[in-house]
C-alpha cells in the first residue's frame, strides 16, 4: 500500500510539473509584451529562464525518482531482471540517438569551417561567411575571428548533445555494471575456496 501511495505521489507531482511547461509560450509573451526599461526586462526574462530551467530539472528528478523506487520494490524478485533489461535497452538507445547527434553536430562544424568564404567582400571582424540552402530554406552564416561586441541573447549553444551522451553513458555504466555487479564479479564462495585451497 506504501507503494502505490508513493507512486500516486510521484505521478501526481510529475503531471504539475509537466502542466507547468505548457505555460512557458504564454509567460513568453506576456513578458515580452510589457512595457518596462530594459534592465527590468532583462531580470524578468533571466528569472523566467531559470524557473524554466528549474522546471525541466524537477521532470528530470522526479522520474529518476519514480525508476529508483521501482528499482526498490522489484528488487530480489523475479520481475528485477526485466526491469534492468528494459532499462539497459532504453538507456542503451538514449546514448546511441544524443552520441549520433554530437557527431553530428561536430561534423555540421568541420564542414562550416571548411566551407566558409574567407576571401570576397568580408568585415574585418569576420573570419569568413556562408551561404547555404536546406529544405528549402536560405540560410546566411558569419564567423567572427573573436567574440562580437554585444552578444545576442538568444544565443543557441551546442552543447547539449554533448552532456546527455555523457549522461546517459554514467547512467549505463550503473545499470549495466553496478546495479547488476553480481553478474560480473568473482562468487564469493568460489573464491574463499580458490583462495584456501592452492593448485
Amino acid at each position: 500500500m506504501l507503494n502505490i501511495a508513493i507512486y500516486i505521489f510521484l505521478g501526481i507531482i510529475l503531471l504539475m510539473l509537466l502542466l507547468l511547461t505548457y505555460y512557458f509560450p504564454s509567460l513568453s509573451k506576456i513578458q515580452a509584451n510589457r512595457p518596462k526599461d530594459e534592465k527590468s526586462q532583462d531580470e524578468k526574462e533571466e528569472k523566467l529562464t531559470n524557473f524554466q530551467g528549474f522546471i525541466y530539472s524537477s521532470i528530470v528528478l522526479i522520474i529518476i525518482a519514480i525508476l529508483i523506487h521501482t528499482y526498490y520494490v522489484v528488487r530480489n524478485s523475479p520481475w528485477e531482471g526485466h526491469l534492468t533489461e528494459w532499462l539497459n535497452i532504453v538507456v542503451r538507445l538514449m546514448h546511441i540517438t544524443f552520441g549520433i547527434a554530437w557527431i553530428g553536430a561536430s561534423f555540421y562544424f568541420v564542414f562550416l569551417e571548411n566551407a566558409l568564404n574567407r576571401t570576397k567582400n568580408i568585415r574585418d571582424e569576420l573570419a569568413g561567411d556562408l551561404w547555404a540552402i536546406h529544405g528549402g530554406g536560405f540560410y546566411y552564416l558569419e564567423k567572427y575571428k573573436v567574440a562580437p561586441k554585444t552578444i545576442p541573447k538568444d544565443l543557441h549553444w551546442f552543447k547539449y548533445e554533448a552532456y546527455f551522451t555523457w549522461l546517459s553513458g554514467f547512467c549505463l555504466l550503473f545499470i549495466v555494471y553496478y546495479f547488476n555487479a553480481k553478474g560480473f564479479l568473482i562468487d564469493p564462495n568460489k573464491s574463499r575456496y580458490q583462495s584456501n585451497h592452492r593448485w
